[in-house]
């Protein structure tokens, strides 16, 4: 198959049945025809002729043979790139067909490959390999029965030295993390538990719930991984697959597959050609191609799987020439016994806790299906000659990170060595001697410790303060309150500790505040670029409106500048991790790293503090996790709508303006969120409703 593509861009969209069209353009040419948007309910067979003549009514069918005709003469091959709108993204466009004598099914012809397209942006260039593909395949607790199955299918390629296979078994987002940081990774196969929800609001079960922009916030950190497949249990909703694969792709312009509606041995038949396809240097596209194909002769459901490329980019991989690539030499020895599919071959941690310090993806090792068939052997590496020091090596280097482990935990960051106790006097804040706005958080002096607390009827900044060991005056600082101020009973507050005092009730996850205030709480999780930044922030100052950003310490590393000009127009800071892990996976050590190395990042280069406002990573805490931050100095924040749901609320809240008093807004630091916030920020102040900041929020 020649490698010259031309390209036959196909878009579907409109508003609403009545006024839905389909364009094509390809070679300089274009056509347009009302799209009849096909019944769902239909059966398959009369599904995919409906989808087929809906995707090439007559005008753009004649324009696809016109350019077949250049494309044979010019020794090419057709590409359909498909551009479906958000509201029919869902529409089961892979299972075109036309004709019933003689089918036509793009997606399963190398001639007339069917990809679909998301947003436009400069394509990746191939990466360089001389060694194999490294694939992970990341498995969710209780999806272990798709194992075995992917296990056998990508048996050959394996064995091949073409591709090198790891599994990563009961995984969460804390330890496909560690993974991807831990070893190279180019290809990366997600095995959910399930799938639900659609477009933002989609999630994938990886031991909780994960979403599009999370998974994309975690891979954005590997510029090596070319390739991320989906897939789930067949009772998963196909429609969340393809939603979180169309997010990962139109944030990351990573390919991506979505391999909904198949049972297990359904998608290792189609994943077992397909990376094959794609270790031996095939295009993505014509491997796809491949694996819809093993569907078809299986007579399974070939239009399942969807491909997201951007176009250019169909060579994932450029090979170099290199000893690591070279055939397995000829010779056929008998298979080694038996191992189960999946058996790690690093050896199990002793306790718990170093498997969570030391967590890491484990070998993947295919299952011989009959003892002593002949089978290619991979050439012997340096590692492989002695079997014997393997394992000392692995205990040795395990010994070794467990160590560095427990002491970067233990030692603080500055003058390890001192292990004097510090004693913190009670401080003497005046903020009355300083000119300007009172100070904020960053003014108060470290004390001993933090707890977080609710107010109760009848307390004063003073009455806390007295009780709890505190001082008023660092009190009002770390709050944003004035000294004096009459407090809310029900407002949250984090108190410092300069003395010995009573602890008070600790204060739960806040979702609301001032319920008797016409205002509402405008706040941005800031953790994956700039680009959409300044056009958050332009907005506000348009308005004169003020806002509470949760930024991750890697966020503020990665672009220091941005981060600058939001404590620059006055906006206030929250913290949102350093690296956004999911906390309930990480223990306490972990939380307070996370959150003190966030804080001293973001005094080191902004010289605002993050305290006292936190905000959970994709939403994932317990209660020992709100007590660990509140010790921290912190109180979490949850919220009353998020990106997608803001409509729907606004909606709600203009049938009855109070039901928006007091609510948290959370946005998130993507195009669309700074495209549709000025509209927001109108119709709140229609409402009667002041956008604001979550300080003022909480008065």
């Amino acid at each position: 198959m020649s490698s010259a593509v031309i390209p036959f861009q196909l878009s579907v969209s409109g508003r609403g049945p009545a006024n839905y069209v389909v364009r094509a353009f390809a070679a300089g040419r274009g056509a347009e025809a009302p799209l009849a948007l096909p019944d769902p309910a239909s059966d398959p067979e009369a599904l995919s002729l409906a989808v087929g003549r809906a995707l090439f009514p007559n005008s753009v069918r004649q324009l696809l043979i016109d350019v077949a005709r250049g494309a044979d003469e010019a020794g090419a091959r057709i590409q359909i790139q498909l551009y479906a709108a958000p509201d029919l993204a869902a529409v089961p466009w892979e299972w075109a067909t036309l004709g019933q004598s003689r089918p036509w099914r793009p997606a399963v012809r190398e001639d007339y490959t069917l990809v679909r397209s998301g947003e436009l942006r400069p394509p990746p260039r191939a990466l360089p390999l001389s060694g194999p593909v490294r694939l992970l395949i990341a498995c969710a607790p209780g999806a272990e029965a798709a194992i075995a199955p992917l296990g056998h299918a990508l048996a050959d390629a394996v064995r091949s030295g073409r591709l090198v296979a790891d599994l990563l078994r009961d995984t969460d987002p804390l330890a496909l993390r560690e993974a991807l940081s831990e070893e190279p990774c180019h290809m990366l196969h997600i095995i959910a538990a399930d799938a639900w929800g659609q477009g933002d609001a989609a999630r994938l079960r990886l031991g909780r719930g994960l979403d599009g922009a999370g998974l994309a916030t975690m891979l954005a950190d590997h510029p090596d991984l070319r390739l991320v497949t989906l897939a789930a249990s067949a009772d998963a909703d196909p429609a969340a697959l393809s939603s979180v694969a169309n997010r990962l792709h139109d944030d990351l312009g990573i390919t991506a597959i979505a391999l909904g509606g198949l049972d297990a041995a359904q998608v290792a038949a189609f994943c077992g050609p397909c990376y094959a396809a794609i270790a031996a240097g095939d295009a993505i596209d014509l491997a796809v191609t491949d694996g819809r194909a093993a569907l078809e002769g299986q007579e399974g459901p070939w239009g399942a799987p969807r491909l997201w490329l951007v176009p250019g980019t169909e060579a994932l991989f450029s090979y170099v020439p290199g000893p690591a690539r070279a055939e397995p030499p000829p010779e056929s020895v008998a298979a080694p016994p038996r191992m189960p599919v999946g058996a790690p071959l690093r050896p199990r941690r002793a306790t718990a806790a170093m498997n969570r310090a030391l967590q890491t993806a484990r070998a993947f090792v295919v299952d011989t299906t009959t003892v002593g068939k002949p089978v290619k052997r991979p050439p012997r590496t340096a590692q492989s000659r002695n079997p014997l020091l393997q394992p000392r090596l692995i205990a040795l280097a395990a010994a070794i990170l467990v160590l560095i482990t427990l002491v970067s935990r233990v030692l603080p960051s500055s003058a390890a060595g001192d292990k004097k106790p510090r004693l913190t006097p009670v401080p003497t804040l005046s903020p009355s001697a300083q000119p300007g706005p009172p100070p904020g958080p960053a003014s108060v002096p470290e004390p001993r410790t933090f707890f977080s607390t609710v107010v109760s009827a009848g307390d004063t900044l003073e009455s806390i303060a007295r009780r709890a060991g505190s001082d008023p005056a660092a009190l009002a600082a770390l709050n944003y309150l004035v000294p004096g101020e009459t407090l809310r009973p029900g407002r949250p507050l984090v108190v410092p500790v300069y003395r010995d005092g009573e602890s008070l009730p600790p204060a739960p996850i806040i979702k609301q505040g001032n319920p008797d205030q016409p205002l509402v709480a405008l706040t941005f999780d800031i953790e994956i670029d700039d680009t959409s930044l300044y056009a958050i922030l332009d907005a506000l100052d348009a308005r004169q409106i003020k806002g509470t950003f949760f930024v991750t310490g890697r966020w503020i590393k990665s672009f220091p500048e941005a981060a600058k000009a939001i404590v620059r127009r006055g906006h206030e800071l929250g913290n949102h991790s350093l690296t956004h892990p999911a906390f309930s996976a990480i223990g306490a050590d972990g939380a307070l790293n996370e959150l003190g190395e966030t804080e001293r990042i973001a005094r080191e280069i902004t010289g605002a503090s993050t305290r006292p406002y936190f905000r959970f990573p994709y939403g994932d805490s317990t209660p020992q996790m709100v007590e660990t931050i509140g010790r921290a100095g912190y109180i979490a924040y949850h919220w009353s709508a998020d990106d997608t749901a803001i409509p729907a609320w606004l909606e709600r809240v203009a049938a009855d303006p109070a039901q928006g008093r007091g609510a948290i807004l959370l946005m998130h630091g993507r195009q669309n969120s700074a495209a549709a916030l000025p509209g927001y920020l109108d119709r709140l102040k229609a409402l009667g409703l002041q956008p604001t900041t979550l300080s003022a929020v909480l008065r």
